[in-house]
């Protein structure tokens, strides 16, 4: 087996845990097209970096460890056996995403609604694409400093919403048209949950201007401590540093870029999860 066979999908910066655990599932089904069985050491050793490489997202975790309780002990994999692990996985919780949107819709929907949205996230994706005829305006972050909102501004505006883009620096000017915000979330563990970068400052200003904030998130991203190993939660709260690039292209002597993606956002600052 050819060594960096998920470059592809580990230089993806911009898209939903939901869409980089499904590039991550393409990848094993195009790998299972080979007519040998897979290496299952060589595998793994691929699986690390990638699991390092994205180790905020719970949904990652679990489609990983789900792969380690059917695959543990073998020392190679049939190409069958991995195409059906994989479409059996898909099969047992492609209807997750839509129970909750379904709940959200129950109880808040969003019907004549004003929504902020930040980042982008697969689950928005398909709550938008699901209630079109609700006719919601969009109040969309530029996510920087990836700058990944722009991407979920022109999946929603390509369905035909209104989305107003602007920079999340600027909230405390637009908060007012708002009715509330809809955050996703990578990772839940306890009293905290985890996404993208700027979603701290957001639910502040929300709870200062007495605008509620939603959670929607795949129940697989909710994690228990006590299944939580050491490592992975030095992975959760140390993340590793992202281009310098993203900031600033000049190299300036003395200065230190940081640029990281994700924060930790204490759940009483949010009115409801829907998992």
């Amino acid at each position: 087996m050819e060594n960096g066979i998920f470059n592809h999908v580990i230089s993806d910066n911009v898209s939903g845990s939901g869409s980089i655990v499904n590039q991550l599932q393409e990848a094993l089904l195009r790998l299972a097209t080979g007519g040998e069985p897979i290496n299952l050491q060589a595998l793994y050793t691929e699986l690390k970096q990638f699991r390092e490489h994205f180790p905020q997202f719970g949904i990652l975790v679990h489609f990983l460890k789900s792969f380690d309780d059917t695959f543990h002990g073998h020392a190679e994999i049939k190409n069958d056996n991995l195409v059906n692990f994989v479409l059996n996985y898909r099969e047992k919780w492609d209807n997750v995403q839509k129970k909750v949107i379904q709940s959200f819709c129950d109880e808040v929907g969003l019907s004549g609604k004003t929504v902020l949205l930040h980042s982008n996230s697969s689950t928005i994706h398909q709550l938008f694409k699901n209630n079109f005829t609700q006719n919601p305006l969009i109040y969309q972050t530029l996510s920087s400093p990836a700058n990944e909102g722009i991407i979920q501004a022109k999946v929603l505006s390509k369905m035909g919403f209104k989305v107003q883009l602007f920079h999340e620096d600027a909230l405390s000017k637009y908060i007012s048209h708002i009715d509330f915000a809809i955050l996703g979330a990578d990772l839940i563990l306890n009293d905290i949950f985890l996404n993208k970068i700027g979603s701290f400052s957001i639910a502040l200003l929300c709870n200062y201007f007495n605008k509620s904030v939603y959670v929607l998130a795949d129940r697989r991203k909710k994690l228990e401590m006590k299944e939580i190993s050491r490592e992975d939660l030095q992975l959760f709260k140390h993340e590793q540093p992202k281009p310098a690039n993203e900031i600033t292209v000049e190299n300036i002597e003395g200065v230190r870029v940081l640029n990281e993606y994700f924060e930790f956002i204490p759940l009483n600052l949010i009115d409801k999860v829907f998992l």
